[in-house]
């Protein structure tokens, strides 16, 4: 092939793909199942990215409860979702530098966290919990919206 040749297919090659990614916003990317969403959120909060390597687990996706690995030891933290207050969160801006830093801070009826130990056992759990933020706080907002749309509150546990 001639040379002038080649640079036309480049050139519409590149003129195709510049398409493509400026339709993308019009129609956005393609339907995903609720729980995709769902799953993408929780991703999103906990780790900055909605497809992480190693991100959290969904234990019992009707609950909402999330398992999360904790680095640097072999101990795993629980998070409720279902049973945090979301519809009104609270968060707290914490300055490392220049640019702030966001955590959340949840609160519930019941145990929201709960720190088990290697075994699986629950080694103690708490109502309230700080959980840092470490993505794009209004994307990380986004995701919370839809965490609380799809983790309904539910009731704490009665006593008797």
């Amino acid at each position: 092939m001639s040379e002038p040749t080649l640079r036309a297919g480049r050139h519409v090659r590149a003129v195709t793909a510049a398409a493509a990614v400026a339709w993308l916003p019009v129609f956005g990317p393609p339907a995903l199942a609720d729980d995709d969403v769902l799953l993408q959120a929780i991703n999103y909060v906990f780790t900055g990215r909605i497809d992480p390597q190693s991100g959290p687990e969904m234990v019992d996706r009707n609950g909402c409860v999330v398992a999360l690995a904790e680095p640097g030891s072999h101990r795993t933290t629980r998070y409720h979702l279902g049973r945090v207050r979301l519809d009104s969160p609270r968060f707290e801006k914490v300055y490392a530098g220049r640019t702030p830093n966001y955590r959340l801070v949840a609160e519930g009826d019941d145990n929201v966290v709960e720190f088990l130990d290697p075994d699986g056992t629950v080694s103690h759990g708490h109502r309230s919990v700080q959980i840092p933020l470490p993505g794009d706080f209004e994307q990380t907002q986004r995701a919370l919206r839809v965490i609380a749309a799809q983790c309904k509150l539910q009731a704490p546990k009665p006593l008797f």
